[in-house]
């Protein structure tokens, strides 16, 4: 499973050759739309262990299905 660090530096990558004329809007679309999603776990994630580190695991819970349901 690739890291959001990792994700990160491809997008970097890609942003390098899109700027060259190298990359197709294509390819730049799909890796911008993977992104957004590990930065939306990277989000969701911080929520959860902020309602855990708060001692309510329910909540916690129901964030993670509301987020990835």
């Amino acid at each position: 499973m690739i890291t959001l660090k990792q994700c990160m530096a491809h997008l970097s990558d890609c942003e390098a050759l899109a700027a060259k004329g190298k990359l197709t809007l294509r390819r730049a679309t799909a890796v911008l739309a993977v992104c957004h999603a590990w930065l939306a776990l990277r989000d969701a994630v911080l929520k959860y262990k902020t309602i855990v580190g708060e001692g309510n695991a329910s909540s916690a819970l129901v964030l993670l299905r509301h987020n990835f349901h």
